[in-house]
């Protein structure tokens, strides 16, 4: 009976060695925190990059932006609902976090012919801890609500 305990102790010991040697967050505590960490700043609505390039005119219109987009997602407007790629609350978190990399007057859309920007979009924390995370330029239309092109640059 000792001798089934010793190897069942062993056993799981092993496994849970293995998964954070592999995983290093066995219970999901650490997604959880950065889930709860991007959240923050989506509520928040501020830029947190430590860039002091953006002037301050710059820096409200991302902000202004970011809260618009990152509810787009819920909205029941039917003639806007379009697919996306990503979520855009990602979108408007990736707004905030560089903003030094957002260019607003990119070019015009072909579809209504207002301004696109191009934004540096990289997804949250938490999808690079799981080993599906993408970065990479892209180009947005708010007037549409279209995320009309993604080059990606990083892949995990």
């Amino acid at each position: 009976m000792k001798k089934i305990i010793i190897i069942v102790a062993v056993g799981i010991i092993g496994f849970l060695s293995y998964r954070v040697i592999m995983n290093r967050d066995i219970f999901g505590f650490e997604t959880k925190r950065m889930i709860k960490e991007d959240k923050e700043i989506l509520e928040s609505g501020r830029i947190v990059s430590e860039n002091r390039t953006v002037n301050p005119k710059t820096s409200h219109r991302i902000e202004s932006l970011a809260a618009e987009i990152k509810n787009w997602e819920k909205s029941d407007d039917k003639e806007n609902s379009t697919f996306q790629s990503f979520p855009w609350k990602d979108v408007a978190l990736s707004l905030l976090k560089y903003p030094e990399r957002v260019k607003f007057d990119y070019d015009a859309c072909p579809d209504c012919g207002n301004e696109r920007i191009k934004l540096y979009f990289h997804s949250p924390r938490w999808t690079w801890a799981k080993m599906c995370g993408r970065a990479g330029n892209m180009v947005i239309c708010p007037h549409c609500r279209l995320q009309t092109s993604f080059e990606c640059s990083v892949m995990n």
